[in-house]
């Protein structure tokens, strides 16, 4: 595709936008939900958890929504916590782990629990809370561009939350390896370990996001 407007997220007629972080619209029986705030590389701030948040309940509450895409613009699908706004919040640290925990638990519990089917479209990179984004919907599918990484441990980290639907999706000793060392990995490897259900050829976005969802909500 030329620009962000196309299977990442793109503007299109009746779009609503919550919290100024998450784009929503339905074409047909698909609902598109796409984290659009690329100038922090989709991170999960406070505003992108409560707009999905709020997209997710738009979706259920659509009597016209039978499948959700989860996409995204820029070059990046989510890059995990938003450690800067982390560093400048004046509430007590613990406090404040112990909420955005709490919040972003209740995200993936949402996924996992959606009435409709959940299709990820990654085509870019996703990294530690995002990939957790990847696991908690019910397909995945990227293109060539797309990379991964459980990250968490180069900050001294342990993926404690995202582990809960990783565990489900890869196989455990590929699971094992990434939470220890963290590497990068790209889409071949992410199908073979079950992250994902298929890569697109190419790198055709719009492709990405057609082929997993022919048939869904037919």
């Amino acid at each position: 595709a030329d620009s962000d407007s196309d299977v990442r997220g793109g503007v299109g007629e009746g779009e609503t936008r919550f919290a100024d972080a998450v784009r929503y619209r339905r074409e047909g029986i698909t609902a598109h939900i796409t984290l659009d705030t690329p100038a922090n590389r989709n991170a999960l701030s406070t505003p992108l958890v409560t707009g999905l948040r709020e997209a997710f309940a738009a979706a259920a509450a659509d009597p016209g929504a039978r499948v959700v895409l989860l996409g995204h613009t820029g070059g990046t699908f989510c890059a995990g916590a938003d450690l800067s706004e982390a560093s400048a919040s004046p509430a007590d640290p613990g406090e404040a782990v112990a909420e955005r925990t709490r919040v972003f638990l209740d995200l993936l519990r949402v996924i996992l629990t959606s009435d409709e089917p959940v299709i990820a479209v990654v085509d870019g990179h996703a990294r530690a809370g995002g990939v957790g984004l990847v696991a908690a919907c019910d397909f995945a599918v990227a293109t060539s561009r797309a990379t991964f990484g459980v990250t968490e441990v180069r900050l001294g980290l342990a993926p404690a939350m995202i582990s809960l639907p990783l565990r489900h999706r890869m196989a455990p000793r590929d699971l094992l390896r990434h939470m220890l060392t963290g590497e990068k990995f790209g889409p071949g490897e992410a199908l073979a370990s079950g992250l994902l259900s298929h890569v697109a050829d190419g790198d055709s976005d719009e492709r990405a996001e057609s082929e997993p969802s022919d048939g869904i909500g037919a």
